[in-house]
């Protein structure tokens, strides 16, 4: 377990490869992922950050608020809006996305 928002910060430095997500000029450190689901016969992108709860309550952006991820897998930034917040209990918030 994670015992403190520096460890959080850590944690995702390490997993999330550079990867950033941007709100009205401010940068904050996330875990971006954009696999392929299954959407009943269709497969399409589910695109989605995960950060410290702390930031997202920093940061206080809402639904349908326009943030900009910089993916360092293939070097993209894209402008996403947000869906829906997902907090997981353990100072961690999974932000579910929707290309702009």
């Amino acid at each position: 377990m994670l015992e403190s928002d520096a460890d959080r910060l850590a944690s995702i430095q390490a997993l999330g490869a550079g990867a950033i997500l941007k709100h009205q000029g401010v940068i904050y450190d996330v875990i971006f992922d954009n696999e392929y689901v299954l959407a009943g016969e269709v497969e399409e992108r589910a695109p989605a950050a995960t950060m410290r709860s702390s930031d997202v309550a920093l940061a206080a952006f809402g639904k349908d608020a326009v943030v900009q991820v910089y993916n360092p897998f293939d070097g993209s930034t894209k402008d996403y809006r947000v869906r829906r917040f997902e907090p997981d209990g353990t100072g961690m918030t999974q932000v579910i996305l929707k290309v702009a």
